[in-house]
């Protein structure tokens, strides 16, 4: 169920607005879950010109309150020269979850493997149709992004409904969070990479100093504590077994990209893990059938 935003919340044709700034060509409105009755804010960016004959690509993002207007302004940048950036025109979407009286901590009720079954059936039932009513949607261009905790809900919605996007972006995954229900998803996912009904593509990126200490935090006094700490999640090692694990299921209509990026860490990688998620997304295939896999 939707419910359009007031006025005064930015839900005007003018765009979001956060006091002195305004996001153009963007919208928000309320998407109320049909079980459960969770509130949550659907964030929307119109792209340039009509829509292509099957629809527009579709790029979802999670915890939109910190990613959607970098994913907006990344697209928008692109979009102006595909030719030369490999980034085409597509609907920006955010859903963020809205605060709820003892709802102490709703990632982690949308997103943790072992709880996250409202949240999917939300994503299909609810908030899908609603962007639907708003922009004609490509059924085979559909993406869904996520960072650390929303990057690990990526990689379980992939296992748990493979049909339900075709694009797969998950950004410095917080695996460790739960990896045996992860591990244990790979059968059912496998079964569906055999013989996948339209081309999919999953992306999987970490930054290289998030399992280790960038070079000025050596010198501080929890050093030991966050190397202690950072070593145990593992989240450059899981992200490459999880990738090499999809590797494995790969074909010529199955993509798999793992990229390590070099000197950034689990806050700094995020705009350029969208922006690289943006072509890998939106480029057409000929343009990836050189991007090396994981197993290169």
């Amino acid at each position: 169920m939707t419910e359009p935003a007031a006025t005064s919340a930015g839900a005007t044709g003018s765009g979001l607005s956060t006091g002195g700034f305004r996001l153009a060509g963007t919208s928000r409105q309320t998407v109320t879950a049909s079980a459960g009755g969770r509130r949550y804010e659907l964030l929307l960016a119109a792209p340039p010109g009509p829509p292509p004959a099957g629809g527009y690509p579709l790029f979802l993002v999670l915890d939109a309150h910190h990613l959607f207007a970098t994913a907006v302004e990344a697209l928008r940048r692109s979009c102006h020269r595909p030719s030369a950036t490999g980034v085409y025109p597509a609907v920006i979407a955010g859903i963020q979850p809205l605060p709820e009286m003892g709802d102490t901590d709703p990632r982690r009720r949308d997103f943790l493997p072992a709880h996250a079954a409202p949240f999917l059936a939300c994503l299909e039932g609810d908030v899908l149709p609603a962007i639907a009513r708003h922009f004609p949607i490509d059924p085979d261009q559909r993406t869904l992004f996520g960072h650390s905790l929303a990057g690990c809900f990526v990689l379980h919605a992939l296992q748990a409904r493979p049909d339900l996007f075709t694009r797969w972006i998950a950004a410095s995954p917080s695996i460790w969070a739960d990896p045996e229900r992860l591990e244990g998803g790979f059968a059912a996912l496998a079964a569906f990479a055999a013989a996948p009904p339209c081309e999919l593509r999953v992306m999987v990126a970490v930054g290289g100093w998030e399992q280790g200490l960038a070079p000025w935090q050596a010198a501080e006094a929890d050093a030991p504590a966050m190397a202690s700490r950072r070593a145990e999640r593992g989240m450059v090692d899981r992200a490459w077994a999880f990738a090499q694990r999809l590797d494995a299921l790969a074909s010529p209509s199955f993509r798999v990209r793992y990229e390590e990026l070099a000197h950034e860490d689990h806050a700094s990688v995020v705009p350029i893990a969208l922006a690289h998620g943006l072509r890998f997304a939106l480029a057409p295939a000929r343009l990836l059938d050189n991007w090396p896999r994981p197993a290169a």
